[in-house]
């Protein structure tokens, strides 16, 4: 097999839980940096939707409060639903769980959020009532897809996106005080809400001292790790057949392996025979 080709199956292979747990806990990472962020200077969410269900149904009701705005809300939903309903179909008619998909989704996260922080320290874009609703939007769309994207390395207790059925399903878990070992769903549970809330502390302590755009900067950062781990994190490829003498031959009349190559795969088939 050529390096070309050797390229391409590696890129094409899939990933899935629980080898992706640390591209999972970086994504968390970035999810706890960007909504305190968010929350605070732009008035809603943009990755955890359960707290804009509650502020939109706040604003219609008519609740006076300085914290809720529910056209922020509503953008940031239906935002986060485009992102994670782009992701999942383009992933069932083109990636999947292959590895070239995933890392280029997240690349393409990473971008987002970079260009968003150069437009808000250029102040081409400056926080304000209408240019929030623009930011919500672009940013909630990439959390979509990244919650999108974290559903597709399988089903796993680490959403990226969602702390609150983490938190049900480890204290209800009935299994919670057995050994370190015989409980993994647990385990990775506890590390996701753990690292959330790491993201929080250092994303509100980013912000306080430097504002939003070094926040942004830090979550594409973070994205951009996950995204460097896709690349070295063990898939789902099988070992390979050994292509037949027929195959070799074939295969050197259209230029994709030398002769030395083909021998060597004669070599290993005699050798397998015996």
């Amino acid at each position: 097999m050529t390096s070309t080709a050797k390229l391409r199956a590696y890129l094409s292979d899939e990933i899935a839980f629980p080898r992706a747990d640390l591209v999972l806990l970086l994504l968390s990472f970035a999810t706890g940096i960007v909504d305190v962020f968010t929350f605070s200077k732009l008035g809603a969410f943009v990755a955890n939707m359960t707290g804009n269900v509650v502020f939109l149904g706040a604003g219609i009701a008519g609740v006076q409060h300085s914290s809720i705005h529910a056209d922020r809300a509503i953008t940031s939903m239906a935002c986060f639903c485009a992102g994670s309903f782009l992701t999942g179909q383009l992933s069932t008619h083109v990636g999947g769980k292959r590895r070239w998909f995933l890392f280029l989704i997240l690349c393409l996260q990473s971008l987002t959020f970079f260009i968003t922080a150069i437009l808000l320290y250029t102040s081409v874009i400056r926080l304000s009532s209408e240019s929030n609703l623009a930011l919500i939007a672009v940013l909630s769309l990439a959390f979509g897809s990244q919650g999108a994207a974290g559903r597709l390395l399988a089903s796993t207790p680490i959403t990226t996106v969602v702390v609150t059925s983490a938190m049900f399903d480890l204290f209800a878990d009935p299994k919670l005080f057995v050994g370190l070992k015989e409980n993994t769903a647990r385990n990775h549970r506890v590390a996701f809400i753990g690292v959330f809330f790491a993201g929080t502390i250092v994303g509100g302590e980013v912000m306080v001292h430097g504002g939003g755009t070094f926040t942004l900067v830090l979550a594409g950062l973070v994205k951009l790790l996950a995204a460097m781990v896709l690349l070295v994190v063990k898939g789902k490829r099988k070992e390979v057949e050994r292509p037949s003498e027929e195959e070799d031959a074939g295969a050197v009349r259209e230029g994709q392996w030398t002769r030395e190559e083909v021998e060597a795969h004669a070599n290993a088939n005699g050798a397998a025979a015996r």
